[in-house]
């Protein structure tokens, strides 16, 4: 019996130390899920801090190089502009100041016409409006260093040790569907505000320009008018392009105060002094419906004038800027939050989300400021509306309405522009048999 028990024994022993290994794993499981729950993955301390620092520093340098690319292009469109005035100059001053005195008499275009026109030209691309475009995404970019810097002393303040931070990305799921529908419906809004902004200018300007345009060809068909009155037009057609230029500018407004200054605005209305001797004869229906419709685009160039210094003068409030900024964080804090079991993947999560938050800061930004940086206005149409006026008014001051001619010449005895400026300052017509009272053969 001996034997028995002494074989039964170890039955029993190997019996229980099998049931006991075969809980202790079990217990083992339980204590590794359990640590698997509460314990999170390595901290941002498991991540080199160049880690952190390289992507958002490096979009920085991509901000301030394309930034700087522009400036330095507009920089270098300013110094050929003041070379080629100046070669202008030098070809005019032939001898002595007496062609370059005749030109400022009888020009076109005088010393202040040039410089509205050049300033225009200089007003694309300032820098402190480039600098104001990058402060917004500069400011995105900043933040999201330091919050990846302070995400383990914020874990440990919050749940004691920033090695047992629980999963809670149900939780972080609930916080992240109002934030990001308030960061969404703001950016949006406010996208739609500066894209509408920079169209509302767009469209104003080419109004303008067109009304413009069809007051001089209309002028141009109306047979009473002299000469020196279609002279007068142009000179109002083209102090009205000024007027507009240094309105972009914010050299003017749309006060009248200065109505006797050639660059004030509502220049346009002085033609309808200049015509009015042209709807005396009531029988002549045609003459009368295009002083109508010469009226209507004056006044309707008075209505979008006032939509364009409007739309001008609209910016994003640095309030909006703020709550833009704020609403962005928020998504970034939740972000940062979500626990993906890889330190890397969540690195890479944010950063993509800082990445978007600074494009949409700068794209907004870029487009409320319609003369500067990639998304600017193009308003190359009001200087060739002015060159246009130019070519109109020499001719016509050589004996030639272009508009409106009553005689023709082949294109071997056309007149050049050479010729033109040169009999700018003759008073002898250009065609031998024109009447300048008449101004028909």
């Amino acid at each position: 019996m001996s034997e028995v028990t002494v074989f039964v024994e170890p039955e029993a022993e190997s019996g229980v130390t099998e049931a006991g290994a075969a809980v202790e794993p079990k217990a083992e499981a339980e204590t590794d899920f359990s640590d698997s729950f509460t314990e999170a993955e390595p901290e941002s301390e498991d991540i080199p801090p160049a880690a952190i620092l390289i992507p958002p520093l490096s979009l920085i340098f991509v901000v301030i190089s394309a930034l700087l690319f522009l400036m330095v292009g507009a920089k270098i469109s300013q110094y050929k502009l003041r070379k080629e005035r100046q070669r202008e100059e030098k070809n005019l001053n032939v001898g002595n100041n007496l062609f370059v005195d005749n030109i400022r008499r009888l020009g076109f275009l005088s010393a202040s016409d040039y410089d509205a026109m050049d300033g225009l030209r200089r007003h694309y691309n300032q820098p402190l409006a480039l600098v104001l475009i990058a402060l917004p995404a500069i400011m995105s970019l900043a933040f999201c260093p330091l919050i990846l810097f302070i995400r383990s002393p914020l874990i440990a303040m919050f749940w004691g040790d920033s090695n047992s931070m629980p999963n809670i990305n149900d939780a972080i799921a609930c916080f992240l569907a109002p934030a990001g529908l308030v960061y969404a419906v703001s950016f949006g809004f406010t996208f739609q505000s500066v894209l509408e902004k920079q169209k509302v200018i767009l469209d104003a300007v080419s109004l303008e320009i067109g009304f413009l345009d069809q007051i001089l060809s209309l002028t141009a068909q109306l047979p009473n008018a002299t000469l020196q009155e279609k002279k007068k037009v142009c000179l109002c057609v083209k102090d009205e392009t000024i007027s507009i230029m240094e309105q972009i500018q914010g050299k003017r407004g749309l006060s009248i105060s200065d109505y006797k200054s050639n660059t004030s605005s509502g220049q346009i209305w002085k033609v309808m002094g200049i015509l009015r001797s042209n709807v005396q004869d009531k029988h002549l229906s045609v003459d009368n419906l295009i002083m109508d419709h010469i009226i209507s685009n004056i006044m309707e160039l008075n209505k979008w004038g006032s939509e364009r210094q409007q739309a001008l003068a609209f910016k994003v409030h640095p309030l909006q800027w703020s709550f833009l900024e704020v609403v962005g964080f928020f998504s970034f804090f939740g972000v940062m939050l979500i626990e993906t079991q890889s330190p890397e993947m969540n690195l890479t999560m944010c950063i993509l989300t800082v990445f978007s938050i600074t494009l949409l800061c700068y794209v907004v930004a870029d487009l409320d400021s319609p003369l500067n940086g990639y998304f600017r206005v193009d308003l190359s149409l009001l200087w060739d509306l002015v060159d246009k006026t130019k070519d109109i008014y020499e001719s016509a001051n050589n004996g030639i309405d272009i508009l409106h001619t009553t005689y023709s010449y082949t294109t071997a005895n056309k007149p050049t522009k050479k010729d033109l400026a040169i009999l700018a300052f003759t008073n002898k017509p250009l065609h031998p048999c024109y009447v300048p009272t008449t101004g028909t053969c």
